[in-house]
């Protein structure tokens, strides 16, 4: 089977060595592969070397894949895995108007953390995930994850009020 490019986007797919690369593609298919390359990946590699991978080397994946693939190779509920390896963080986004339309949002206690969407719903949806891959990015590398500090505020929201013009 040829390697997407889509998916492997940051190396020419033709120079990966399958066997001394072996985590890579593990990783790569695991968190954006198609039903056709999960399957191929079994083929190739075997159910226990592909559990053996995962379990040994805690291979990088977003907490959803994660997830998943612990319940299917070692028989956990998602929930078990979920409450084992997750920690709940709450942060606060603003999403603002987009010049060329939709929405764009940011995260102020993740600098550079930003994304956009066409909806509401879009944007929330997108922050979300966009903050995900930041922290999964910092906890990769060993560096620190900042924690929001909290108050009592649950949340902001714009008012809209008639002011009665001065006399």
């Amino acid at each position: 089977m040829e390697l997407r490019k889509s998916l492997f986007w940051d190396i020419d797919p033709e120079t990966i060595d399958l066997e001394k690369n072996a985590r890579y593609v593990i990783e790569r298919i695991f968190d954006y592969g198609k039903d056709e390359e999960v399957r191929w990946l079994f083929q190739q590699y075997g159910k226990e070397r592909i559990k053996f991978t995962f379990n040994r080397f805690k291979i990088a994946l977003t907490p959803k894949s994660r997830t998943f693939w612990n319940a299917i190779l070692n028989g956990n509920s998602s929930e078990e895995v979920y409450n084992s390896d997750m920690k709940v963080l709450n942060y606060s986004v603003k999403i603002h108007t987009a010049e060329e339309g939709g929405f764009w949002a940011e995260v102020p206690a993740l600098p550079g953390c930003f994304t956009q969407g066409e909806t509401l719903d879009e944007v929330t949806e997108m922050a979300k995930k966009a903050i995900e891959g930041y922290l999964e990015g910092l906890v990769r590398h060993g560096e620190r994850v900042p924690v929001e500090e909290r108050s009592d505020v649950v949340g902001v929201m714009d008012v809209q009020v008639r002011m009665p013009s001065a006399a």
